[in-house]
This record gives structure tokens, C-alpha cells and sequence, in this order.
């Protein structure tokens, strides 16, 4: 396992990269917007020279005495990402066979309008590599964000995302082969498709790891070994729920949650104060009633010796689960 695998906090992530074409733009849609190429920017801020026509061609630019010098080519790309998160760090193996983590590297997601107003047949099109593989790309990655301590245990142990099945609470792909063949030649996904998805439950492959011969996603048996409650990975939440004084976790096998929410509102009943809906209409059936600032000092006391009563009588009806 590589350290940064535990010890790297969290991981800047771009997920879907949607390159988009336009032939003659519309600028007035992409004034707000910037984009990290500069010739762009000079199209989007009225500042292009006089005689160029599109984008400058920077595979073969040149750094001149005056400048930037280059092949000018019509028509502009324009990028733009789906989603930006910090937190969602997905495991795979890297060449030397160690854990590590992934991050996009792009998924991208090819759109071509003919400057008619009309799209093209490619539009949101993934594109297919040489060998029949997604364009959906997926890297080995060290996040500059390393510290001694490690993140907790369960932000891989039975975490799917970071196993690469996706967010246990949204719809995911079943079937790797029905989202390839539906892909097909236009590159289109099921309507299930989820960025953060790189695996089925049973294994099929949905995105591409590179280097693909030297890196890959986990396979069933290491999904397996991440969701195993073994003594070893209690050993080690026991110490990690240790150095952070949380020693009335450390008996229980589970958290049920729900079950002692329902318990304690019927101990003690609903929160007294429910918020109303934002932006309800005011009218005479709805007027606005001026209420007491609820952060002034005559009512914090009152508050606060309410809460530590109510606080104080749930501890003392807490009991520690029994080893069995």
C-alpha cells in the first residue's frame, strides 16, 4: 500500500470533461465563463487581433521575441467540468502492484456544433480509444495533501465509493457489457451512468485505468477484503477510536441511528422550534410575526439549561452494549 493511500487527506478531483466545439460561437452565452486559454479569453473579452480566425493551434506554438507564435485554426474548444469534489478518493493498484489512489484524468465527454444552432451527432459523446476501451480515464494520483495522521477507517473499509461501485445511494450500471454495447459508435451511456462509478457489483469494468497494463481497479476478492469486519481492522479502528477519545464506540457492532432518533423523540418529543419552508409567501394568512432574536442573551439561559437538562437525562438512560 502506498502511504499516501491512508495518509493523504484529500484529492482535488475534476470528473467529466465536456469539450465542446463551436464553429462561429456565441459569445454572449460564455461571457461569464473563464477558460484557462488565453487566446479564448482574448475571444470572450473582445480583445482578439485583427486578421486571426479561431484558436491558436499550441501543439505547434512557438515562444517568440514578440510573443506567441503560431497556426491559427477555426472554431473554438471550450471545457468544462461536471462536478469538482475534494473528498471522494477511489482506490486502484498501481504498477507496482500497490493500493493508491485514482483521480480522473479525463473523463471526457465530445460535443460539435455546427454554428447553425443545431447540434451535430456528436453531442456529450464519449469517445472510444483504439483498442474498444471508454474514454473515461483514470490515473494513479498523489495528492499533495499528506499528514502524519490517517484519515478514518471507514473512508475505505465498506465505503463503495472508494471501492469504485459508486455512491451506495444513487442508481449505478449492473451490467458492464449492456453500457459498452450502448455506447456504441455515437458514445452514449445509460441514463444510470455515474462519474464516481468504475466497477459493476460483479466486476465489469465501466472506465479506463492508465497505464492500462500497469494499473487497474480492485478486483472482487480486494472489494471483499475492504468490506471484511476481521480482527485486524478492529484492532485498528479500536486504536484509531482510542487516540481520538471516543471510547463508547469502540463496544458497539453498529450505529443504529434511526432507531435512537425514533427513541428519543419519543422520550422527549419533537425539536420545539421547526424552521418554515424558505421563500413561503407572506399574506394575510401567512403573516410575518416579529420573534424574539433567538441568539439574544435572555434566551440562550433559558435554552441552554433546557438543553444540558434534557442532555443530561439521556446520558443517564444510555447503556453501554454488552460484549455479545
Amino acid at each position: 500500500m502506498e502511504c499516501h493511500t491512508c495518509h493523504a487527506r484529500w484529492s482535488a478531483n475534476e470528473w467529466g470533461l465536456h469539450a465542446i466545439r463551436e464553429e462561429t460561437p456565441d459569445l454572449d452565452n460564455w461571457r461569464d465563463w473563464n477558460f484557462p486559454d488565453p487566446t479564448l479569453q482574448h475571444i470572450l473579452t473582445g480583445r482578439k487581433r485583427e486578421g486571426q480566425a479561431g484558436m491558436l493551434d499550441w501543439s505547434g506554438a512557438q515562444a517568440k521575441t514578440h510573443g506567441i507564435q503560431g497556426e491559427w485554426k477555426p472554431g473554438v474548444w471550450l471545457n468544462i467540468f461536471t462536478e469538482t469534489d475534494w473528498s471522494s478518493l477511489i482506490l486502484g493498484i498501481n504498477r507496482r502492484g500497490k493500493y493508491t489512489v485514482l483521480k480522473p484524468q479525463r473523463q471526457y465527454f465530445i460535443t460539435a456544433n455546427n454554428g447553425m444552432g443545431a447540434h451535430t451527432q456528436t453531442k456529450a459523446s464519449i469517445p472510444i480509444t483504439l483498442d474498444g476501451r471508454p474514454g473515461l480515464i483514470m490515473a494513479p494520483h498523489t495528492p499533495h495533501t499528506i499528514r502524519r495522521v490517517t484519515r478514518a477507517c471507514e473512508s475505505c473499509h465498506g465505503n463503495p465509493m472508494s471501492a469504485g461501485l459508486g455512491d451506495k445511494k444513487r442508481e449505478t450500471v449492473a451490467d458492464a457489457d449492456l453500457f459498452l454495447r450502448r455506447l456504441g459508435p455515437r458514445g452514449q451511456p445509460l441514463a444510470n451512468f455515474y462519474l464516481k462509478q468504475m466497477l459493476t457489483k460483479s466486476g465489469g469494468i465501466l472506465q479506463t485505468p492508465l497505464p492500462f497494463a500497469q494499473t487497474r481497479f480492485l478486483n472482487p476478492s480486494e472489494i471483499a477484503a475492504l468490506y471484511a469486519d476481521t480482527d485486524r481492522h478492529k484492532a485498528y479502528r479500536y486504536l484509531d477510536m482510542r487516540s481520538k477519545n471516543f471510547p463508547r464506540l469502540l463496544a458497539r457492532e453498529d450505529y443504529p441511528y434511526d432507531d435512537k432518533r425514533l427513541a428519543n423523540e419519543k422520550k422527549f418529543g419533537l425539536p420545539s422550534h421547526v424552521e418554515e419552508p424558505a421563500g413561503q409567501p407572506v399574506s394575510q394568512e401567512n403573516p410575518v410575526i416579529d420573534t424574539p432574536d433567538e441568539a439574544s442573551p435572555a434566551n440562550i439561559s433559558d435554552e441552554e439549561d433546557s438543553a444540558a437538562k434534557l442532555l443530561q437525562e439521556f446520558i443517564q438512560n444510555l447503556k453501554p452494549h454488552s460484549a455479545d
